[in-house]
């Protein structure tokens, strides 16, 4: 048997192997996913305690106005709603594919003020200029009988060209009436919006009131042409569309038209009958044209179910990135748009604004729509790594060649930093070595759990299991300080101490298939991936003549090997202890490397050992369209003395 040294030289983490027979069916139940992102004013300030719900799910915001909302079933069309007391109603709509976690952030608007009136009798009421007139008998509860009590009326109007808009419900998408149509029909619409208004009726009890059918209430409320062309300006005398949001829909609908006044300053007012309450606007409709374009995050790896919003002077509309991070976005020709794409990660929002953008095109499809160039959100929304590592091992007491193959991996919630992404050997110039010790290697190029701040690590299910075409390997989930694992190494050291091998044959050029039941307490769906990753062309070390090699401080250390195509090149690690100093080099794959005795004299005397890999960096999405890291090596560990 050989001694334990050699084998911590070669530095294996030798955990539990599992290759036993498992339930191996994947979770076939119905998929989940979460909503989550960040409630605030019109001066950026968190809200908190806002009640944030969907389809009868609800969260509450905490201190930092952060929501998150737990088991969303999935969607195309999801409407939030978004209440606190002093604020008025928001909504927003979003898309859910299945088990990622989508954000949506809002932005409420403290109301403008409270009146009331007996209802009984009706009334009128005045807040902020919007004038409201109720018949007397109108009102109802929310199952619909009749109400006589006092009315307490909230009113908050909005100027669609000040920061309010942000407040505004959805974006201004809309549903107009065909011309000549039965109401059930509409087209899409894009509005130019001159004021909205929401009005909201309680009882004393702070329960919610409404109109009675065919007792509608007469509203008044300002206008403004605001910074539209004159071809859009209103005037004294002129009709204009009504619209209200409808919030099953979370789009505008025309509902009919409405009366503009001016005053001898040339103020103006919009009236209409409201035959229900919610927000409603004054707008003008218009067939919109479209942009396409991708979202991607600092790898450059699409961001699924990010938001995308296209504001610009007459268009503001909002919409959901697909599988592929995709999307295709109302707006208006002739308009000039910036494009704000967000990813909620890590409890935070990571938002990224293009340039503004002229939109000449006319086309209402996606083969027409005006194309965008990618926007980056430089956030990092890698969650887990999956290793896999083609070795021979050239160690005492083993044979020349000896089977090292390994493989692990794990999964955590992405913590959105972009430094978390960065990989310390893409840094490195071909022929070039930096110093460095075992620890401080990044936690995905070793065998330990990731060393990250708050990391909140998560299953993938009971059992992951990888296979060539040859072989099946199920590696059972290990707890780690009660973090899950998953790991099948060739060699590990049993209760007695003794040194097992097991069957696990990687070969270069292998087609590495993946399969896992997922966790839905962890939204991991159910992996199921036929080519996971592909094991790089085998090293075959060719000018050993035994297992050790001495390496010398002053004339270096030289390794021949097959040459091969991997464009990165060769990555090699000369370690010993793990306090020691360390050696992580990059050289070109030509079938050559020689490490310089001054790079050699950086490290201390005595026993090491020299691991030459050709890797693979990849990535790869996950059931969640996350990226997970595709670590995989094809190389050797040759034990050698340095002198």
């Amino acid at each position: 048997m050989p001694t334990a040294r050699p084998l911590a030289l070669v530095a294996l983490a030798l955990g539990a192997c599992n290759n036993a027979p498992v339930d191996n069916d994947l979770y076939d139940g119905p998929a989940f996913g979460r909503v989550g992102g960040f409630v605030h004013d019109v001066d950026g300030q968190p809200l908190a305690d806002v009640s944030v719900e969907l389809d009868g799910l609800v969260a509450v915001t905490d201190a930092e106005g952060l929501y998150v909302l737990d088991g969303v079933t999935p969607g195309q069309d999801l409407v939030l709603e978004f209440t606190r007391p002093g604020y008025a109603r928001g909504y927003a709509r979003t898309a859910l594919i299945s088990w990622e976690t989508v954000g949506v952030d809002k932005v409420l608007s403290p109301i403008d003020g409270r009146d009331s009136f007996v209802a009984f009798d009706g009334g009128v009421v005045e807040v902020a200029d919007v004038t409201v007139a109720f018949m007397p008998d109108g009102i109802v509860t929310a199952d619909g009988a009749p109400y006589e009590g006092t009315v307490n009326v909230e009113v908050t109007h909005i100027d669609p060209y000040s920061a309010e808009l942000d407040a505004a419900p959805g974006d201004l998408t809309a549903l107009a009436l065909e011309d000549g149509s039965a109401k059930a029909e509409y087209r899409p619409n894009q509005l130019v919006s001159y004021g909205m208004v929401d009005v909201s009726l309680y009882d004393d009890d702070g329960n919610p009131l409404q109109l009675q059918e065919g007792m509608p209430a007469t509203v008044e409320m300002p206008i403004t042409n605001g910074d539209l062309p004159q071809l859009y300006h209103l005037g004294n005398g002129d009709t204009q569309k009504l619209w209200s949001f409808d919030r099953e829909r979370g789009r505008w609908i025309e509902e009919g038209l409405g009366d503009v006044a001016a005053n001898d300053e040339g103020d103006l007012t919009f009236t209409f009958e409201a035959s229900h309450f919610s927000w409603w606007n004054c707008d003008q409709g218009f067939v919109p044209t479209c942009a396409t374009g991708r979202v991607v995050d600092a790898i450059g790896f699409p961001v699924r179910g990010a938001t995308l919003t296209a504001r610009g002077g007459q268009s503001t509309s909002t919409v959901t990135t697909d599988e592929e991070g995709y999307y295709v976005v109302s707006v208006m020709a002739g308009d000039t748009v910036r494009f704000e794409s967000s990813t909620f990660v890590g409890r935070r929002t990571w938002l990224e604004t293009s340039p503004a953008i002229f939109i000449d095109g006319e086309g209402s499809s996606a083969a027409d729509c005006e194309p965008i160039p990618d926007i980056e959100i430089e956030v990092c929304r890698e969650s887990g790594v999956v290793m896999a590592d083609d070795l021979n091992l050239h160690v005492s007491g083993m044979d020349v060649g000896q089977n090292g193959d390994q493989m692990r991996a794990w999964f955590w919630e992405p913590a959105g930093d972009p430094w978390l992404c960065e990989s310390p050997w893409d840094r490195l110039e071909e022929e070039d070595c930096m110093e460095t010790t075992p620890k401080d290697f990044p936690s995905h190029l070793g065998d330990d759990l990731p060393v990250m701040e708050d990391i909140h690590t998560r299953s993938v299910g009971e059992w992951l299991e990888m296979s060539t075409d040859r072989d099946t390997y199920v590696m059972e989930k290990e707890e780690i300080n009660g973090l899950p694992k998953y790991s099948f190494k060739t060699l590990e050291i049993d209760d007695q101490g003794e040194l097992v091998i097991n069957d696990l044959d990687l070969r270069g050029g292998d087609a590495i298939g993946g399969r896992a039941p997922g966790s839905v307490t962890d939204y991991f769906g159910p992996l199921d991936a036929p080519a996971l990753f592909t094991i790089p062309e085998e090293v075959r070390v060719t000018n050993m003549s035994g297992p050790q090699r001495a390496m010398s401080r002053s004339n270096g250390f030289s390794v021949n090997y097959n040459a091969g195509d991997n464009d990165w090149g060769m990555l090699v690690f000369v370690t010993s202890g793990p306090e020691d100093p360390s050696l992580v080099c990059r050289y070109r794959d030509d079938g050559s490397i020689r490490i310089s005795g001054a790079d050699m004299g950086r490290m201390n005397p005595g026993f090491a050992s020299v691991s030459v890999y050709r890797p693979d960096f990849d990535w790869t999405a996950g059931p969640d369209g996350l990226p997970i890291r595709k670590q995989i090596v094809s190389g050797a560990i040759i034990e050698a003395e340095l002198r």
